[in-house]
């Protein structure tokens, strides 16, 4: 912390470090860009809500459950909040610069929030409650989608998503490919696995459609 201050570098890794609370002066350093916290006890972000110029938060895999303190935070790009105790997204409705979410394994289910986020180009949602894709109907942005071990089975709201370039619904409850049908006039490919890291395409192990 005192390097930072010294130094006014723009980036701070407090991830591992077994930081419970996150200091005070934290939210003194307005020069910062980017802030790791993954793998801590931290549950409360308020410290961090003057940070009006912070562009990357990395809290994935702490006690976080409340988002308020982030709703000034208006810069940010990427927020990766897998493994936290985040269920409600209302505090993200304002923060239209978003690019990447990350609620791998987090307790999400309504994603009407996001649905202002037009920039938003990877959005995971594996492993949470999600089964209403209706609010990212509008989000033409997006081109990486993470649906597996979810609850979804329409894929209906992603028709008009053009740009779409990989889809994983492995593990859930989707028949019909049909609405995605552009993605394989694209020429990309359905895949039945769920090694999303193989690049573009339809995941779908373990979901109905994979027996088509």
């Amino acid at each position: 912390m005192a390097e930072t201050t010294k130094t006014q570098s723009r980036l701070l890794n407090l991830s591992g470090c077994g930081v419970a609370e996150l200091p005070a002066e934290i939210g003194k350093m307005d020069w910062l860009r980017t802030l790791f916290i993954t793998d801590t006890q931290v549950e409360d972000l308020s410290p961090l809500s003057a940070l009006s110029n912070l562009e990357e938060l990395l809290a994935s895999s702490t006690r976080v459950a409340d988002l308020s303190p982030v709703v000034s935070l208006t810069k940010l790009k990427f927020l990766f909040l897998s493994k936290t105790r985040v269920t409600d997204l209302s505090p993200l409705s304002g923060l239209t610069e978003l690019e990447q979410l990350d609620l791998w394994k987090t307790g999400v289910s309504d994603l009407r929030p996001l649905t202002r986020i037009k920039q938003l180009h990877r959005l995971i949602l594996s492993s949470t409650q999600v089964s209403d894709l209706s609010p990212l109907a509008s989000l033409s942005h997006l081109r990486i989608l993470h649906l597996a071990h979810t609850p979804t089975f329409d894929l209906s709201p992603l028709a008009e998503l053009e740009g779409l370039q990989q889809l994983d619904i492995s593990y859930t409850q989707v028949a019909d490919l049909s609405p995605v049908a552009s993605m394989l006039q694209r020429g990309l490919t359905v895949r039945d696995s769920c090694r999303y890291w193989e690049g573009p395409g339809i995941y779908i192990e373990g979901c109905p459609c994979s027996c088509r």
